[in-house]
């Protein structure tokens, strides 16, 4: 009997890599003889987040990156050298990574492929398209990424984490099912909550305040948590400020604490570069800081989290823009846009300080926006044309 072979493609950020790593574990459970392959991006730095038992293969190829920024006019993007030059170069990436994912499709020969993202995702979606081999695209954000624009027309399915009505695709083929993310991320009762903070040795009675900028980390919002921090242990008692930097920035981070915080009051701090435990310190937290990533906002959704977003202004499309603007209207986040860091501190104290009823009816509007199950429902079609004939 044959074996079934799927492959995963997603780069360029963490938001991409791990509901692949969700999905390769649904695949796993449901037919654990089944071969995943992930794709990536040559040169990135996110190799350790797809490592694991539930990934066969892993290779990665070159790809291009058209390069636009939000805000910025048409004129402006023109008489940008720089990034005009960074395209053109680019474009020869594009067809080389192209032909590199026509010879690995040709050796690994996958039977479905799921694109998530990522410029990646183009060559692989364009050489599928001329392999014939099935595939399907998955939008997290609510404004659809431009590697999965290109690729949608010739997908068997463009899956979406919100109503497919709000997309840009085909309505016959388009289907939301959510944002898959690891079995971990459920509810957390006040119970869970004091036993993940026993874990991570931290006093179950006391406050918790999670920051994570994203799987590269956030520099804007770590040094503006720095910033605040002092007023933030000053006024609450007895509190952890758990604070994922990013790896490139984690040192630097850890000076900029130093050079602001006494040693006493530093024991409160606790710095991790990068986790591929997300859940173990997002469950012990009363208050979570994040970007507007789509990924983790589904994560904490998932956990019913009160969460204070900042979104990220000049990514591409304003995705985090429009991420947040869902939020604020369903009044499931406290939203802090970047021109208004200058009162995170006091952000953060009001809603560390209030009435623990208060988190809980936020986190409670924030879990009303989850869609569970999503990995099954994306293993289930990828199956599903990896058993049809058609690409």
């Amino acid at each position: 009997m044959k074996t079934t072979k799927i492959m995963l493609v997603g780069g360029g950020s963490g938001g991409h890599l791990t509901p692949l790593l969700a999905v390769a574990a649904e695949i796993k459970s449901q037919h654990p003889n089944t071969i995943v392959i992930h794709v990536g991006q040559k040169n990135e730095n996110l190799h350790d987040v797809v490592g694991g038992a539930d990934i066969d293969e892993t290779y990665t190829i070159i790809a291009g990156k058209f390069r636009r920024y939000n805000g910025k006019s048409i004129l402006s993007h023109l008489l940008d050298v720089k990034t005009v030059l960074l395209n053109f170069r680019d474009v020869f990436r594009f067809i080389a990574g192209t032909f590199q994912a026509w010879r690995l499709l040709g050796r690994t020969k996958p039977d479905s492929i799921m694109l998530k993202g990522g410029f990646v995702c183009v060559p692989v979606g364009y050489a599928a398209k001329i392999r014939r081999i099935a595939y399907i695209t998955h939008d997290s954000d609510a404004v659809p990424g431009l590697a999965n624009r290109m690729t949608a027309k010739h997908a068997v399915y463009n899956t979406t984490a919100l109503p497919a009505g709000l997309y840009p695709y085909e309505s016959a083929k388009t289907i939301q099912v959510g944002i898959p993310i690891r079995s971990e991320f459920v509810i957390v009762t006040p119970d869970i909550m004091r036993t993940s903070k026993q874990r991570l040795s931290i006093n179950p009675d006391a406050q918790v305040l999670f920051a994570v900028g994203g799987g590269l980390g956030a520099q804007m919002i770590n040094k503006a948590l720095v910033g605040a921090s002092l007023q933030i242990l000053s006024q609450n008692s007895d509190i952890v400020i758990i604070h994922v930097t990013g790896k490139k920035l984690f040192t630097e981070t850890k000076q900029l604490y130093s050079d602001v915080l006494s040693e006493e009051k530093m024991k409160s701090i606790k710095l991790i570069d990068f986790t591929t435990e997300l859940f173990r310190y997002s469950s012990a937290a009363d208050v979570v800081l994040t970007r507007a990533g789509a990924t983790n906002i589904a994560e904490f959704a998932a956990q019913a989290k009160a969460c204070v977003v900042i979104p990220a202004p000049h990514l591409t499309g304003g995705q985090q823009l429009h991420n947040a603007t869902v939020l604020q209207h369903a009044g499931a986040a406290v939203i802090l846009q970047e021109q208004e860091l200058a009162t995170l501190g006091d952000v953060l104290t009001n809603l560390l300080q209030a009435p623990e009823s208060d988190r809980e009816i936020l986190g409670q509007k924030l879990n009303s926006l989850a869609v569970y199950d999503s990995a099954n429902k994306l293993a289930a079609l990828l199956f599903e044309i990896a058993n049809n004939e058609t690409a």
